[in-house]
């Protein structure tokens, strides 16, 4: 599927990337809908969860901006002690809002199997349960390139590595909730909870797995991608678009000279 997932954004977007030269500097509303392929009730639905899903996003940015804040020493308890929980709050808060907004944009796929979307609170369980109905929610980081297309001003290519994965995601979201918990005074062991990285290496690896993505759907030939800050307001933009399989090949034009 990755070598797929490559195709549709190293040359399908190309196409839609052209138009998204346009509207990445000009547009205000956070949702553009460009030529899609699907019949307008799915669209309306898409533009709504869309609108929820940057909500969700917004929200993770400015946990994300609390988080480095604190990191660069800008203590809002002056005490590293408690510092080091907040972090942690905030960690877990995040990601939880990672697992909540592939609800948001994968919920239909879901109550096909399940009934607790309104109820379910374990980020966790939700990754998994989402990973069985649909592998590739999770979202896909890209990054602008450069295209060997003429005429194509935008193009983003999959980022390799780098970025927050799901296996990540579990390892941060046990540790970030160890964090927050009371240490149990019987626990035989040093008070230590060890990231394996600085929290300043998790945030950079959640902003790069985040800055650009693409929410991938199933049965549906659009996508979303999602910019994280838009350099119009600095807000987060979703551009629904079709997700075309190839681009047409360049005519073939011959010259005949006669001397």
């Amino acid at each position: 599927m990755r070598n797929i997932v490559a195709v549709l954004v190293g040359k399908a977007l190309d196409r839609v990337c052209e138009r998204l030269g346009y509207a990445l500097t000009l547009l205000k509303n956070p949702i553009t809908v460009f030529h899609t392929q699907s019949n307008i009730s799915i669209i309306c639905r898409m533009v709504e969860a869309a609108k929820t899903y940057c909500s969700c996003m917004e929200d993770i940015k400015e946990r994300l901006g609390l988080i480095k804040s604190i990191t660069k020493g800008h203590s809002p308890l002056g005490s590293d002690g408690y510092d080091g929980e907040v972090v942690c709050l905030l960690l877990r808060r995040l990601l939880e809002q990672i697992a909540f907004s592939s609800l948001v944009a994968h919920r239909e796929i879901y109550e096909q199997l399940h009934n607790d979307a309104r109820t379910i609170w374990r980020a966790k369980r939700l990754l998994e349960r989402l990973e069985k109905v649909h592998p590739e929610f999770f979202p896909s980081p890209v990054k602008r390139g450069e295209s060997d297309v003429i005429g194509v001003q935008h193009h983003f290519e999959l980022v390799d590595d780098g970025f927050l994965t799901k296996d990540e995601f579990v390892f941060l979201y046990d540790k970030a909730s160890d964090g927050m918990h009371t240490w149990n005074p019987f626990k035989d062991a040093e008070r230590v909870i060890n990231f394996e990285r600085s929290i300043a290496e998790w945030v950079q690896r959640i902003e790069t797995l985040l800055e650009f993505h693409i929410v991938h759907f199933m049965d549906i030939k659009d996508v979303w991608l999602i910019q994280m800050d838009h350099p119009e307001d600095h807000k987060v933009h979703a551009f629904i678009a079709p997700a075309v399989a190839e681009l047409a090949p360049p005519p073939n034009i011959s010259v005949k000279f006669n001397f």
